[in-house]
Protein backbone atom coordinates (compact mmCIF):
# COMPACT_ATOMS: atom_id res chain seq x y z
CA UNK A 1 0.00 0.00 0.00
CA UNK A 2 1.48 3.35 -1.06
CA UNK A 3 1.11 6.05 1.50
CA UNK A 4 1.18 9.69 0.59
CA UNK A 5 4.02 11.56 2.30
CA UNK A 6 2.75 14.40 4.46
CA UNK A 7 4.49 17.34 6.11
CA UNK A 8 3.55 19.84 8.80
CA UNK A 9 3.23 23.57 8.19
CA UNK A 10 5.66 25.78 10.12
CA UNK A 11 2.90 26.82 12.53
CA UNK A 12 1.76 23.24 13.17
CA UNK A 13 5.38 22.18 13.67
CA UNK A 14 5.94 25.01 16.19
CA UNK A 15 2.80 23.99 18.10
CA UNK A 16 4.02 20.39 18.25
CA UNK A 17 7.45 21.49 19.45
CA UNK A 18 6.00 23.78 22.14
CA UNK A 19 3.38 21.34 23.42
CA UNK A 20 4.09 19.81 26.85
CA UNK A 21 3.39 16.12 26.30
CA UNK A 22 1.89 14.73 29.50
CA UNK A 23 1.76 11.29 27.86
CA UNK A 24 5.27 11.52 26.37
CA UNK A 25 6.05 9.73 23.11
CA UNK A 26 2.80 7.78 23.02
CA UNK A 27 0.83 11.03 23.08
CA UNK A 28 2.99 12.52 20.31
CA UNK A 29 2.28 9.43 18.19
CA UNK A 30 -1.45 9.73 18.83
CA UNK A 31 -1.44 13.42 17.91
CA UNK A 32 0.41 12.76 14.65
CA UNK A 33 -1.91 9.85 13.76
CA UNK A 34 -4.89 12.11 14.42
CA UNK A 35 -3.47 14.88 12.21
CA UNK A 36 -2.63 12.47 9.38
CA UNK A 37 -6.13 10.97 9.47
CA UNK A 38 -7.83 14.37 9.58
CA UNK A 39 -5.75 16.14 6.94
CA UNK A 40 -7.03 16.15 3.37
CA UNK A 41 -3.83 17.51 1.88
CA UNK A 42 -0.11 16.76 1.81
CA UNK A 43 0.52 19.61 4.24
CA UNK A 44 -0.94 19.30 7.73
CA UNK A 45 -1.99 22.61 9.26
CA UNK A 46 -2.59 23.61 12.88
CA UNK A 47 -6.32 23.01 12.34
CA UNK A 48 -5.54 19.34 11.69
CA UNK A 49 -4.18 18.97 15.22
CA UNK A 50 -6.48 17.98 18.10
CA UNK A 51 -8.31 20.92 19.67
CA UNK A 52 -6.55 20.54 23.04
CA UNK A 53 -3.16 20.85 21.32
CA UNK A 54 -4.29 23.87 19.30
CA UNK A 55 -5.52 25.57 22.47
CA UNK A 56 -2.23 25.01 24.26
CA UNK A 57 -0.40 26.81 21.44
CA UNK A 58 -2.36 29.81 22.66
CA UNK A 59 -0.50 32.71 21.23
CA UNK A 60 3.11 32.16 20.33
CA UNK A 61 3.41 33.16 16.70
CA UNK A 62 6.46 34.45 14.84
CA UNK A 63 6.63 38.21 14.80
CA UNK A 64 8.51 39.47 11.77
CA UNK A 65 10.69 37.64 9.27
CA UNK A 66 13.30 36.33 11.69
CA UNK A 67 10.93 33.69 13.11
CA UNK A 68 11.40 35.05 16.64
CA UNK A 69 8.50 34.08 18.88
CA UNK A 70 8.06 37.29 20.84
CA UNK A 71 4.49 38.42 20.24
CA UNK A 72 1.06 37.16 21.14
CA UNK A 73 -2.33 36.55 19.58
CA UNK A 74 -5.02 36.31 22.24
CA UNK A 75 -8.17 34.39 21.37
CA UNK A 76 -11.51 36.02 22.16
CA UNK A 77 -13.17 34.64 25.27
CA UNK A 78 -10.04 33.75 27.23
CA UNK A 79 -10.04 34.88 30.85
CA UNK A 80 -7.63 37.46 32.24
CA UNK A 81 -6.29 34.80 34.62
CA UNK A 82 -5.45 32.54 31.66
CA UNK A 83 -3.84 35.44 29.80
CA UNK A 84 -1.65 36.24 32.80
CA UNK A 85 -0.63 32.58 33.17
CA UNK A 86 0.23 32.27 29.49
CA UNK A 87 2.17 35.54 29.41
CA UNK A 88 4.21 34.55 32.46
CA UNK A 89 4.84 31.03 31.15
CA UNK A 90 5.80 32.23 27.67
CA UNK A 91 8.07 34.94 29.05
CA UNK A 92 9.78 32.42 31.34
CA UNK A 93 10.36 30.18 28.32
CA UNK A 94 11.65 33.12 26.29
CA UNK A 95 14.06 33.97 29.14
CA UNK A 96 15.08 30.32 29.54
CA UNK A 97 13.56 30.29 33.07
CA UNK A 98 15.72 33.21 34.23
CA UNK A 99 13.33 34.75 36.76
CA UNK A 100 15.10 38.08 37.22
CA UNK A 101 15.03 38.72 33.46
CA UNK A 102 11.41 37.58 33.28
CA UNK A 103 10.39 39.95 36.07
CA UNK A 104 12.18 42.83 34.36
CA UNK A 105 10.44 42.17 31.05
CA UNK A 106 7.05 41.89 32.76
CA UNK A 107 7.80 44.98 34.87
CA UNK A 108 6.96 43.24 38.14
CA UNK A 109 9.06 42.41 41.19
CA UNK A 110 10.80 39.05 41.43
CA UNK A 111 8.75 38.36 44.57
CA UNK A 112 5.51 39.03 42.70
CA UNK A 113 6.67 36.76 39.87
CA UNK A 114 7.55 34.01 42.35
CA UNK A 115 4.10 34.29 43.97
CA UNK A 116 2.36 34.15 40.59
CA UNK A 117 4.41 31.10 39.55
CA UNK A 118 3.37 29.35 42.79
CA UNK A 119 -0.30 30.06 42.04
CA UNK A 120 0.08 28.82 38.47
CA UNK A 121 1.77 25.59 39.56
CA UNK A 122 -0.99 24.98 42.15
CA UNK A 123 -3.59 25.49 39.43
CA UNK A 124 -5.28 28.34 41.28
Amino acid sequence: MNREEKTFSATARRILLDYHYPGNVRELGNIIEYAVALSNSKRMEETDLPQYVQEQKFILQPDGNDGDFNSFRIPIGISMKEIEEKVITATLQYCKNHRQKTAQILKISERSLRDKIKLISKGE
